[in-house]
């Protein structure tokens, strides 16, 4: 049997709030367009590994493991947002990663040769952004242009907060979204 799964940073719950609210501000106006994250299910993806064989589960976590040996934790915050593949024609809409970036880019590289070398994952193609997803437009196209929006946040901080680990997570998907599980949080020293 495959489980979907990903590696990903959590962030805190004031953000998500944060987040929230300005989701709720853009729905107003742009609410059919594109489907909602749910703000439970906000975070940082490291990598995508997608469908593995639930006997691999074990040796993925200890290659994570073995990333992130030598990374400390560290400080970042969400800062202004943007849009796939642009503004004026976004596929999905997101809030950025301000301080904090390399350090969170570095991280990703680690986790990203280590899951090439030691499992045979595929290294992604396009250069790693740092985002949280916060929608999707809907259907095969793209939603309607955002530049106004997101230049009126390219300023904002969403919030503070730390790297303290790397989560290996479980993705089912349901009619009513992804519901993510834990299969093993690894601390940063």
């Amino acid at each position: 049997m495959s489980v979907r799964t990903f590696t990903c940073i959590a962030i805190e719950d004031d953000m998500k709030e944060e987040l929230r609210a300005w989701q709720d501000e853009l729905k107003e106006k742009y609410g059919g367009d594109f489907r909602w994250v749910d703000p439970e299910s906000m975070h940082i993806t490291l990598k995508f590994l997608g469908d593995v064989g639930e006997d691999r589960l074990e040796d993925i976590a200890g290659s994570l493991r073995a990333a992130v040996r030598d990374s400390s934790a560290f400080d970042f915050e969400l800062a202004s947002a943007g849009a796939f593949p642009r503004p004026e024609r976004p596929r999905v809409l997101w809030a950025g990663v301000g301080r904090g970036h390399r350090r969170l880019c570095a991280l990703q590289e680690a986790v990203e040769n280590t899951l090439e070398r030691a499992e045979g994952f595929a290294p992604e193609r396009r250069k790693y952004h740092p985002h949280v997803t916060l929608a999707r437009a809907r259907g095969r196209g793209a939603g309607p242009s955002m530049g106004d929006e997101l230049a009126a946040v390219a300023d904002r901080i969403w919030g503070r907060g730390r790297v303290e680990a790397v989560i290996f997570m479980r993705s089912d998907l349901r009619p009513g979204g992804p519901v993510y599980t834990s299969l093993e949080e690894i601390p940063l020293d």
